[in-house]
């Protein structure tokens, strides 16, 4: 039914109701008062009443005998002065009855002219408003009952145990809604004690977490020191960190080889302090010479050796220029993380394996996107082939979350697949957040975008911009092939006839322009589309999550704004001050200076 009939049916009820409520109160409860002879007031009979109104009615319909009895009514009503009262309760009863006969008759003319709700035969329906939720409750109640209960979302609704690690996805245009509807996950996660880790990029997680955090930012001061000795213990795990800390150049052969330069670096700290080596220990090992770097190679690292033999040749200044033009990273994280004596300290690959532990917040800093880029995604990188290992063994009852919002900032992440496809299995579950999947595709391709795509489970749709996002979320909810009834008319033998007939097309589920104007923030909730349960969509309104701010979103670490100082590597000496060129005692007696 549509709205505009609903409203024209409440309009008739209403009408009704006023009308008899108008009749029994004016007509029969509280009558007409009038002066009687003897100069008091008494109310009219009711029965005297009711039928004046009656004969007063009956005489648009030319009846003489109504109109007789009339003008009898309405004599009396003059001669006792109620004439206005009754005029009153009259013309209320009339409008009130008109009303909700004309509105009668308008419900009955558009369900009349109204085209026949279609049928859909084939594809999903998009359902909006009670409906969705119903047939959403419905098909989550038969997900339960084959795999257990999950999380509640939206709220009101429980999804299945099963349903969470099929892994989410959730997109829409700037200011659409993403965060807020990966707000509500997110605190659900953590109220029941999964292990949560979240990509912070604007600060505002930071900010209103409701647990106090771990968090890892190295341009922060409250921030923990990342472990890397613990999350880096093989040579295959430095190759990993190699290869985020130094990007792929155009040519591959200069990057590869300053790779394998890196890498003979952290397999020299790995033999010689295995697991205990710090961001600063890495530093003051690559900012050494050619000939330093070579004997490091040629001791832990031998594939290393061929570029740095000669250091003379071109080849080995092309190799140690790429390789020294991104050892800034290396050198920030040890002036942020080398400069606490005892600082809290977060390893990925322990915090997976521990059955609880507090939430964990990766913040990336605008400000510093080559640093942001670099080390969380080789935190990520590692986590991912912890994940992919056979030392973290399958589980169904293990819950890791990594809400990894405006997940299209970060660099492109070979290993990234690993969460999507093994993750599952080991109760690792990812929820990616994203203006638009062309934004995927121009990092990852679009033959992975697409893998993707289809690998996860369940997909979230905020309010999308009219365009390309919009049409390509249109053509993923997909056609249907719907049926409805078609009346014609015509003319035979002079006679009007009247036939039907079943039509059936093929449309899409929900155009473009719907889901650009239909979605997105409304004055007290998020309206979304979802994907997943069952075979529709369902459109649905999330309620705000109300955030309340726990600590600054940032508190900028001391080497963000103090003045760079003198750089002191290797072995410092007991007295730093120069020598002086004269000897104390002359220095003594130049001053004046006597002994007692």
């Amino acid at each position: 039914m549509s709205n505009a009939k609903k409203i024209l049916f409440l309009v008739s009820l209403v009408s009704f109701a006023a009308a008899l409520a108008v009749f029994e109160t004016g007509f029969k409860r509280w009558t007409p008062i009038g002066r009687v002879p003897e100069g008091g007031l008494a109310r009219y009979d009711p029965n005297f009443v009711s039928q004046c109104a009656r004969y007063r009615m009956r005489t648009y319909f030319f009846d003489n005998y109504a109109a007789h009895f009339w003008g009898v009514c309405r004599a009396s009503f003059t001669d006792t002065g109620s004439l206005s009262a009754f005029h009153l309760r009259y013309w209320a009863l009339i409008s009130l009855s008109g009303a909700g006969v004309l509105s009668l008759f308008a419900f009955a003319l558009a369900a009349r002219l109204e085209r026949p709700k279609a049928k859909v035969v084939r594809g999903r329906r998009y359902l909006t408003g009670g409906e969705a939720r119903a047939q959403l409750r419905g098909a989550c109640a038969a997900e339960r009952r084959r795999f257990g209960k999950g999380l509640e979302f939206p709220p009101g609704i429980h999804i299945s145990a099963e349903r969470e690690t099929r892994h989410w996805l959730i997109w829409g245009s700037v200011g659409a809604g993403k965060t807020q509807t990966m707000l509500h996950l997110m605190h659900a996660a953590i109220q029941r004690g999964d292990k949560v880790l979240v990509l912070d990029t604007k600060g505002d997680m930071t900010a209103t977490m409701p647990t106090e955090p771990a968090l890892v930012a190295p341009q922060d001061e409250r921030s923990f020191v990342w472990d890397v000795a613990a999350d880096c213990r093989t040579k295959q795990d430095a190759r990993e960190l190699a290869a985020r800390f130094i990007p792929a150049s155009n040519d591959p052969i200069w990057s590869d080889a300053a790779r394998e330069i890196f890498v003979a670096c952290i397999a020299r700290l790995q033999a010689e302090k295995p697991e205990r080596w710090s961001w600063t220990d890495l530093r003051d090992i690559v900012l050494q010479d050619a000939a330093a770097l070579f004997k490091t190679a040629q001791s832990y690292h031998p594939e290393a050796m061929r570029v740095l033999k000669d250091p003379s040749s071109k080849t080995a200044q092309s190799v140690l220029t790429t390789f020294q033009a991104h050892l800034n990273v290396v050198s920030a994280l040890a002036e942020s993380w080398g400069g606490h004596d005892h600082p809290p300290r977060f390893s990925v690959n322990k915090w997976l394996h521990m059955d609880h532990a507090k939430p964990v917040i990766l913040q990336r800093d605008a400000k510093y996107p080559e640093l942001s880029n670099a080390w969380i995604s080789g935190l990520l990188g590692l986590l991912s082939s912890a994940v992919g290992s056979p030392s973290l063994p399958e589980s169904r009852t293990r819950r890791v979350w990594l809400f990894l919002d405006e997940f299209p900032q970060l660099p492109r992440m070979s290993d990234f697949s690993t969460f999507l496809d093994m993750g599952r299995s080991k109760g690792v579950i990812v929820v990616l957040g994203a203006q638009d999947i062309a934004q995927i595709r121009s990092v990852y391709g679009r033959e992975r975008a697409d893998s993707w795509i289809g690998m996860i489970g369940t997909q979230v749709i905020t309010r999308l911009n009219f365009g390309r996002g919009a049409e390509e979320a249109s053509l993923m909810i997909g056609d249907q092939d719907v049926e409805y009834k078609v009346r014609s008319t015509g003319t035979s033998g002079g006679h009007s006839t009247t036939s039907e007939s079943i039509h059936r097309e093929t449309r899409r589920v929900v155009t473009a322009a719907d889901l650009s104007n239909r979605l997105g923030p409304r004055r007290k909730s998020i309206r979304i589309a979802l994907l997943g349960p069952g075979k529709d969509a369902y459109e649905l309104d999330l309620p705000y999550v109300r955030q309340q701010q726990f600590r600054p979103a940032s508190q900028p670490a001391q080497w963000t704004y103090r003045a760079t100082e003198r750089a002191q590597y290797g072995k410092s000496t007991k007295n730093s001050e120069p020598e002086s060129a004269i000897s104390k005692a002359d220095a003594a007696f130049i001053r004046g200076d006597r002994d007692d």
